[in-house]
């Protein structure tokens, strides 16, 4: 791990240390111009030196090249996480948690500026799946939170601009934080408005009321005549 993160070190400070040698390499031509040295040995020296820094760049070079196809490894072997909002053909509007990687995420925390209320008017972030971390999701495995219908949850000017931090692990404990900035305007027309429990009750209520109308019109069962019970003879 150690050796890792040197080698990444390294990557990301490129351009210094390519700059830092360049102008080593240049000192250092122009010291063996100027000091009292033959023109042969002059010569001998400024081929090496040549041949040196040459050998040093292309080194560099595969360096980096090295550190580039690891990281391109590393990025189709590790977790990664998104968070996203969806609205379902039912009415219903869900945030949903995946990952889309290739490995699973541990410890994975998703805290939310501003918070969304769900349908209890709970903000998320005090919700267990959000207030805890969750020690593990497999790769291509989603969580799905209900949050309530997507009509009621873009009524009374609620919030609809949300970012999302979120953090998490690889299985070599490797950490890596993510921002995902939500504007949910573009869901604000895609259902149509809900019913109400109170609109429910009316229509079973109505529903009740017709079967009673209904039954009122049939008409009164017909009675059975019933045969005199005969005398026996003593």
């Amino acid at each position: 791990m150690k050796m890792k993160l040197s080698i990444q070190w390294l990557a990301r400070r490129s351009t210094i240390l390519l700059t830092l040698l360049l102008f080593g390499g240049a000192i250092f031509l122009i010291w063996v111009l100027v000091a009292g040295v033959s023109f042969n040995d002059k010569t001998t020296t400024l081929i090496a030196t040549i041949s040196i820094f040459f050998a040093a760049v292309s080194a560099f070079a595969n360096l980096l090249q090295a550190v580039e196809v690891q990281k391109q490894r590393e990025d189709q072997e590790r977790p990664y996480i998104i968070v996203y909002f969806e609205a379902t053909n039912n009415g219903a509007f869900y945030c949903v948690i995946e990952n889309v990687g290739n490995s699973p995420a541990y410890d994975l925390r998703i805290q939310f500026k501003p918070s969304p209320v769900d349908y209890a008017d709970r903000p998320l972030n005090e919700i267990s799946l959000f207030a805890n971390p969750i020690t593990f999701l497999p790769a291509g495995k989603s969580i799905r939170q209900i949050i309530g219908g997507t009509f009621r949850f873009f009524e009374n000017n609620k919030p609809i601009k949300f970012s999302i931090d979120i953090t998490y692990k690889s299985v070599n404990g490797e950490l890596f934080p993510e921002r995902i900035e939500h504007d949910l305007e573009y869901l604000r027309h895609t259902t149509l408005p809900g019913k109400l429990t109170n609109d429910y009750l009316k229509e079973i209520s109505e529903h009740m009321k017709n079967v009673v109308r209904g039954l009122d019109k049939l008409p009164a069962p017909a009675k059975v005549p019933t045969t005199p019970k005969r005398k026996s003879k003593k």
